[in-house]
């Protein structure tokens, strides 16, 4: 089972919204079966998926960060192929636990110099536990401040070639347990389809063929 980790300490990056894109994008994929978890007390992820009339993705449910381990090992048991965990801002220990079993973290990050500035302790998080993980520029301001943006985010992490414009279709699809890329065929929802194509093949490599001897 391959677990994504949408992470960052700071809030009101898009954690949350892409988490759940990402999810049924991939199922979309047929890549799945997918599961979700929310490790925010918040439970924004949770509420998002109890408003859904779709059966999948499933939802896991944990009821403490210090359980995440052996929930993990008991949904690859079960056969999923991907989990999809979302974090709380601020809260470090449990992205750290998260981050820890993360086979990819996502650090969703806008253009702000004070948003790159905060994502560091998240990617401090990272480098300490050896975890790989990706920028995900979020809520992108022009093709100019894009480029701008990616170069800065390039200096401190591998930054995912997606960039996700700020439409308000993101969110505004979350409120009826829904995503873009489920109402629409837009810009938006192929940008979150060729994310979700994006972290699959960071995963299903080709095989290389071995050149046959006589």
């Amino acid at each position: 089972m391959n677990t994504i980790v949408l992470a960052s300490l700071k809030g009101g990056v898009g954690k949350t919204t892409h988490a759940a894109h990402l999810a049924v994008a991939l199922d979309a994929l047929n890549d799945g079966p997918v599961v979700c978890m929310d490790l925010d007390p918040q439970g924004t992820f949770a509420d998002w998926w109890n408003d859904r009339k779709a059966e999948t993705p499933i939802f896991a449910k944990v009821e403490d960060y210090t359980e995440l381990e052996a929930k993990q090992k008991k949904l690859a048991k079960a056969g999923f192929k991907w989990l999809i965990i979302d974090t709380p801002p601020q809260t470090a220990d449990i992205n750290r636990e998260a981050i820890r079993l993360a086979d990819m973290v996502i650090i969703p990050c806008k253009h702000g110099k004070g948003d790159i500035k905060a994502s560091l302790s998240t990617v401090r998080i990272c480098e300490e536990l050896k975890q790989p993980f990706y920028y995900l520029l979020n809520e992108s301001k022009g093709k100019r401040a894009a480029e701008v943006t990616v170069k800065k985010m390039a200096a401190f992490g591998k930054v995912m070639p997606q960039v996700i414009p700020n439409l308000n279709g993101y969110w505004q699809s979350m409120y009826t347990g829904q995503t873009l890329t489920e109402q629409t065929k837009g810009t938006g929802a192929i940008l979150i389809h060729e994310l979700a194509q994006f972290v699959v093949e960071r995963f299903d490599t080709p095989v290389v063929q071995e050149k046959a001897y006589a």
